[in-house]
């Protein structure tokens, strides 16, 4: 993966798609390439870029080549951006150091970071499209995102003036200790406010409901109608956007971070619920071919194991026999005597 914190890569690599490279920065550039398929990948998208990048004049600067051509490329990245983006300018190489701009493009998970200047503030967006991404924040401050989960703040703000961040889908929040700047979240519609603490949310743009499980510490959930919960370690707060109602409760589901932690503990649980569990930390689909073999009930418990090893455990407890497909899984059998 490219750092682009790194500035001397970003410079490394507009010398070498400018033909300005050395034998040894060359030599650097194809190494890193060929570290991972991810980098291959990442390298040739920036070589397409490079190589369809005719808006600039290259005549009428070669002094300043590899950065016009840089200035272009990251003007083409951003091309897919909303309208009302287009208005955030494309600095320089310089510039970009400066204020320390990044953009990160990881094949692997789809994972994009990127700095926009706005006014009043440079926004930080980490958006994650593929597998999880861990990000840890400049107050030390570790978020793990879950696919399809965004998590936005303030360059200028954040960690300065306050700790404040924007976030939609699901996340593992670890949170340094900081008495002075509590750290709070937008949840578009509930607010989530900590000094330090360990919790789970569940906040995903297609459901109505945010939920809140605390791991360590104390949280304290709000919304701007006055609705407020203190939630302690065990304990879960739900709330519903639609009807502004705030619940909180014990939390009994001991698998509610599997799908960060990969510890998945069932106790005489029913299939119909494992498959629930196993769907949501691997995201396979899992299809149980004979409504008796749902009541069948497990205890168990896998640490780090893949789905294929959990499956044939589970097949082989109960007899039963496993298809699979590209995407799906389907178990079928005569069920089980009840146990």
């Amino acid at each position: 993966m490219t750092d682009f914190h790194d500035t001397e890569m970003v410079d490394l690599l507009a010398k070498y798609f400018a033909g300005e490279a050395d034998a040894d920065e060359a030599s650097r550039i194809l190494s890193w390439k060929d570290a991972s398929p991810g980098n291959i990948a990442e390298f040739e998208k920036m070589q397409q870029l490079w190589t369809s990048a005719d808006e600039v004049d290259w005549a009428s600067a070669p002094s300043y080549n590899a950065e016009a051509a840089w200035e272009n490329m990251q003007f083409r990245l951003d091309d897919s951006a909303d309208i009302s983006q287009k208005k955030f300018k494309i600095f320089s190489l310089k510039t970009l150091s400066r204020i320390a701009a990044i953009l990160i493009i990881t094949a692997v998970c789809g994972y994009v970071a990127w700095y926009m200047s706005t006014k009043p503030q440079d926004i930080i967006r980490i958006a994650c499209s593929g597998e999880n991404v861990e990000q840890t924040l400049s107050d030390s401050s570790v978020i793990t995102l879950r696919n399809n989960s965004e998590l936005s703040y303030s360059h200028a703000a954040f960690g300065v003036k306050d700790r404040k961040v924007t976030f939609r889908g699901t996340g593992y929040f670890k949170i340094a200790a900081n008495k002075e700047k509590p750290f709070t979240i937008d949840l578009h519609g509930l607010n989530v406010k900590v000094v330090g603490t360990e919790f789970n949310i569940d906040s995903r743009a297609d459901s109505d409901t945010a939920t809140v499980s605390v791991i360590k510490g104390t949280v304290m959930m709000y919304d701007s109608l006055g609705h407020k919960a203190i939630l302690t370690e065990g304990q879960q707060g739900l709330y519903s956007r639609k009807n502004a109602v705030l619940i909180c409760r014990t939390n009994t589901d001991k698998n509610v971070a599997a799908w960060k932690t990969k510890t998945i503990i069932f106790e005489r649980t029913e299939i119909r619920e494992v498959v629930k569990v196993l769907e949501m930390v691997y995201g396979h689909k899992i299809t149980v071919k004979k409504n008796q073999l749902n009541y069948c009930r497990i205890t168990a418990t896998f640490s780090n194991e893949n789905l294929d090893n959990v499956i044939h455990i589970i097949a082989v407890t109960f007899n039963m026999n496993v298809k699979r497909d590209a995407e799906n899984y389907i178990l079928d059998g005569d069920g089980c005597q009840n146990n």
